[in-house]
């Protein structure tokens, strides 16, 4: 009986250990103009998109290790010609909900993103 108590709390265990979570990150242009870069920061996490195209999608994944006992999000930078042109903010988790799976970001011709669900 003891064995099989140890067999099924290993797993719950391991939980426990294993505090990131892999997202992914999806990205489309919808102006009209090439998008030089996209940085996209969150607590132990970046990444970078480089040339999105009009009406083009980039997808990465990536791992999100969120900080204990705090919320979270990204840090969206959106770059032309080496410069900022919009830097917007997004949650992962806010107010004890979970982290998604997935998150869609939307820049709109003026740069401005938004979150798409």
């Amino acid at each position: 009986m003891k064995a099989l108590l140890l067999f099924l709390l290993f797993p719950a265990a391991l939980c426990n250990f294993t505090k990131h979570n892999t997202v992914v990150l999806s990205i489309v242009n919808k102006g009209k103009k090439n998008i030089d870069s996209v940085k996209i920061r969150g607590y132990m996490a970046e990444e970078k998109f480089v040339n999105l195209y009009p009406d083009s999608v980039q997808k990465r994944n990536i791992v999100v290790e969120p900080p204990e006992n705090t919320e979270g999000g990204f840090t969206v930078i959106v770059y032309q010609k080496d410069s900022i042109v919009h830097v917007s903010q997004f949650g992962y988790f806010m107010n004890a909900d979970q982290i998604q799976d997935i998150y869609t970001l939307s820049i709109a011709a003026d740069y401005t993103v938004r979150e798409v669900r």
